[in-house]
């Protein structure tokens, strides 16, 4: 009887030359591998603190009622960032509506 042998070829997968192939072909991972171990580098070194001298320019504006009123409550705190369009206080608007009101009379009469 003639004996079968059984021939396996190596894996090719683990030759040399395919090895380096596939990394090369990878390379963006090893791009981001090499990114995250500076990252990791540069952040291990602590936290530095230093002094900066500068000047910082502000802007202020003074603002005030149409009519006046009695004040009801002031809806800002000093210091405060506002923005247009926000209520800084409420007033009292009675006294305006009455004099408005009187106007109208005189008018129409």
């Amino acid at each position: 009887m003639i004996e079968q042998r059984r021939y396996r070829r190596k894996r090719l997968w683990t030759h040399p030359r395919i090895l380096l192939g596939s990394l090369f072909n990878g390379w963006p991972f090893l791009i981001w591998l090499a990114a995250a171990g500076v990252v990791v580098w540069l952040s291990s070194g602590g936290t530095h603190y230093g002094q900066l001298t500068g000047v910082v320019e502000t802007k202020a504006s003074e603002v005030g009622p149409a009519q006046t009123c009695r004040l009801l409550s002031v809806d800002v705190v000093p210091g405060q960032r506002v923005v247009p369009g926000d209520v800084l206080a409420r007033m009292d608007a009675h006294g305006v509506d009455a004099a408005i009101a009187a106007d109208e009379a005189w008018i129409d009469g």
